[in-house]
């Protein structure tokens, strides 16, 4: 190596002063692109790796933030907060529901109209109670808001249908008159069904389907 850079030299010096200004800065112009090649080159791609996944990171740090920041304000959303607002609705209507029944309907069970019945009997002729006969309650006026209510575990204002089942025999006229006490009673009950067959003239069999609302869905 040292033998070479003195023939370099040796030659260098029988050139023209021109000609080792022109080698010199050539061999400046070299060092400097290797110097390049071999240092700045690999240190600007660094940086800009690292500025890049500065970066990044700083765009997920703010994704971060602000999906802390959704959580802490759903954290202090109080959750029961919707079902108490269903509930406060539903008790609004408990109340309106009870409140339009009360207007339009009277309760009443079917033992109380089984008495009004066998009084009119009494003074009636010519006609007997056959059967009185009641089936299992049903709820009348099932609405959706009701069966949301159940399902919530709420109550709504329910009101029960009571069946009833009677049978009369008797005469025309004596049918008629009781009919026509029996629609003016002050207790409230509805029709249903009619059925008038005539067993030995003049006696017939009457058999009526009524029903009669309450609040309970049992009968007394």
């Amino acid at each position: 190596m040292k033998a070479l850079l003195q023939r370099f030299n040796q030659w260098l010096a029988g050139r023209e002063k021109r000609e080792q200004w022109l080698v010199a800065g050539l061999m400046v112009a070299v060092t400097g692109w290797c110097a390049w090649l071999l240092l700045v080159e690999p240190a600007q791609q660094t940086i800009s790796e690292t500025d890049a996944q500065n970066t990044t990171a700083q765009q997920r740090i703010a994704e971060l933030r602000g999906q802390l920041a959704e959580l802490r304000t759903q954290a202090q959303i109080n959750p029961n907060e919707e079902l108490e607002a269903r509930r406060s609705q539903l008790e609004r209507q408990k109340l309106r529901l009870g409140n339009q029944l009360a207007e339009k309907a009277e309760f009443v069970d079917p033992e109380t109209l089984l008495v009004w019945m066998q009084l009119l009997l009494e003074s009636s002729e010519g006609l007997s109670l056959q059967a009185f006969d009641t089936r299992a309650a049903v709820p009348f006026l099932q609405s959706q808001s009701q069966t949301q209510a159940q399902a919530s575990n709420d109550i709504l204002v329910q009101v029960y249908q009571h069946p009833v089942s009677v049978t009369l025999q008797g005469n025309f006229f004596a049918i008629r008159d009781y009919m026509e006490q029996l629609s003016e009673l002050p207790v409230s009950f509805y029709w249903q069904g009619f059925e008038y067959q005539v067993t030995e003239y003049p006696t017939a069999v009457v058999k009526l389907e009524l029903f009669t609302l309450s609040y309970s869905g049992e009968a007394s």
